[in-house]
């Protein structure tokens, strides 16, 4: 059985400040009812990314800890015998499916906190007839979007993440 619960944060960003305050009545609450919270640094799984020295943290807040794991393994063996309940704070991109393949190795519950967005038609294309370039580049930059998102459900169904 598991013998402890942990919330965290999972992120691939180390301003662990903003992170903190973006939602910060969030995680006074969560702080209140499990007197300890979580920032998982996930920066050195991230694909394609050189990796980073795992120095101290200058980062200091009651009651939250930050973990930065060098490697998959470390992550997992982090959480043997834990259960994690964690706020996905780094999204879906193709950087980040070697990381969302290595949570699907660990008991997990994932929240995607999505309380945060612009105001702009993502899904729109502007095409402006006088820089035929510049509209090409924005169809390209739509249809791999739109790749990486089928290819992101496409891995979830096959329960690869």
């Amino acid at each position: 059985m598991f013998d402890k619960k942990i919330i965290a944060i999972l992120t691939v960003s180390s301003n662990y400040e903003s992170l903190i305050n973006i939602n910060r009545l969030l995680h006074e609450e969560i702080l209140k009812e499990f007197k300890e919270l979580h920032i998982i640094d996930l920066q050195n799984l991230l694909l394609f990314k050189k990796k980073k020295n795992n120095k101290e943290t200058q980062f200091k807040f009651r009651n939250i800890k930050v973990f930065k794991p060098n490697n998959a393994s470390e992550l997992i063996s982090f959480f043997n015998n834990k259960k994690l309940i964690a706020f996905n704070c780094f999204g879906k991109n193709f950087l980040s499916f070697k990381i969302h393949y290595i949570l699907n190795k660990i008991n997990l519950t994932q929240i995607l906190l999505i309380n945060l967005g612009s105001i702009n038609n993502t899904n729109a294309i502007e095409i402006d007839k006088h820089s035929i370039k510049t509209s090409l580049i924005n169809l390209l930059f739509f249809c791999k979007k739109k790749i990486i998102n089928y290819l992101f459900k496409f891995l979830t169904i096959i329960n690869l993440f």
